[in-house]
């Protein structure tokens, strides 16, 4: 199972304002599953492949995956989204 990974603040009436990977959305805080650890990288962040370091590109979006335990993160280069996924191990902060 994957889940979309956020940032967020929190605002009233217990409503948390999302401001990852879309802003200004709001949502019952109820409705957030707390992660254990948090993600190596975050969105926006500029990244490398280790096999590749010719191709950088910045963290478009992250998802973890439950029964892996695992974030996967997918990137955008040269302004184009590139679909593969990625996980921790297949970067490195630029």
């Amino acid at each position: 199972m994957f889940q979309r990974v956020i940032e967020y603040c929190l605002g009233d009436n217990n409503k948390a304002i999302i401001v990852q990977p879309v802003s200004n959305v709001e949502i019952d805080i109820q409705n957030i599953k707390a992660l254990i650890n948090s993600p190596k990288y975050k969105y926006g962040e500029i990244v490398s492949l280790i096999d590749n370091m010719n191709i950088k590109g910045k963290i478009r979006d992250i998802v973890y995956h439950f029964r892996n335990q695992t974030f996967n993160y997918y990137i955008e280069a040269d302004n184009r989204k590139v679909n593969k996924r990625y996980y921790e191990t297949d970067l490195i902060k630029f």
